[in-house]
C-alpha cells in the first residue's frame, strides 16, 4: 500500500499541474461520443523535463502554462532513474458515466473498483489508475428540454447531462430504477522527444 501511495502521490501532483494547463487551454478537448454516456470531465496536457535530480528524485518540469514545478518523486515510483532532461511528461485524464435504465428492481447500492498500471521495469516511467462504481439509484427528477436527469444513489444525490445522442431519453421516468457505471482514468507517461 506504501508503493501505491508514493506512486499515486506523483501522478496526483503532476496531473494537478497539467489540469491547471489544461484548464487555461484556448482550445477545449474534443468530446468523445459515447452511446448512452454522460462525459463527465476530460483533460490532458503535457509537460518537459527542465531538470532531473536522480539522487534527491526531483523532477524539475516546465507545463504547458508556462509554469515551472520541481516535483519530489518517492522511491517507490518505478523507473525514475530512466527520465532524461527534455522528456515530455503526458497526463491524460477522463470521467464518464453511463446510465442505464430498466432491469430488475436493486437496493440502492455501490461497488467500487479500483486498478493500478505500471510500465516494466527498465522502460520509460508509465502507469494508470483507473477507479469504477457500479450504481443503483433512484431517478428524483428530469428536464427534458436541457437532457438533465437527476438520481439519487446510496451516498448522493447527482444530475448529469445526458447525450444528445440517446434516442431514449424520453423514455425515463421519474421513481424509474437505473443502473449508474462511473469510470474516472488518470494515466502518464514519460517518452523521450
Amino acid at each position: 500500500m506504501k508503493k501505491l501511495l508514493g506512486v499515486l502521490v506523483f501522478v496526483l501532483l503532476v496531473s494537478l499541474n497539467i489540469a491547471v494547463a489544461a484548464e487555461s487551454a484556448t482550445e477545449p478537448a474534443a468530446q468523445p461520443v459515447e452511446f448512452g454516456g454522460v462525459v463527465m470531465g476530460l483533460a490532458s496536457g503535457s509537460a518537459t523535463v527542465q531538470d532531473i535530480d536522480y539522487t534527491t528524485r526531483i523532477a524539475t518540469l516546465k507545463f504547458d502554462n508556462g509554469d515551472i514545478k520541481s516535483i519530489t518523486a518517492g522511491p517507490d515510483v518505478r523507473n525514475f532513474n530512466q527520465i532524461n532532461k527534455g522528456d515530455k511528461v503526458n497526463i491524460n485524464y477522463a470521467a464518464t458515466a453511463v446510465l442505464s435504465i430498466g432491469g430488475p428492481a436493486q437496493p440502492l447500492a455501490r461497488e467500487d473498483m479500483t486498478e493500478v498500471t505500471r510500465a516494466p521495469l527498465g522502460q520509460k516511467p508509465a502507469g494508470s489508475i483507473t477507479e469504477s462504481a457500479n450504481i443503483s439509484a433512484v431517478v428524483k427528477d428530469i428536464d427534458y428540454n436541457n437532457r438533465l436527469v437527476t438520481v439519487e444513489g446510496p451516498q448522493r444525490t447527482v444530475t448529469l447531462k445526458i447525450d444528445p445522442q440517446e434516442k431514449d431519453f424520453d423514455k425515463i421516468k421519474k421513481g424509474d430504477e437505473v443502473a449508474l457505471y462511473i469510470t474516472e482514468s488518470l494515466t502518464i507517461n514519460v517518452t523521450a522527444p
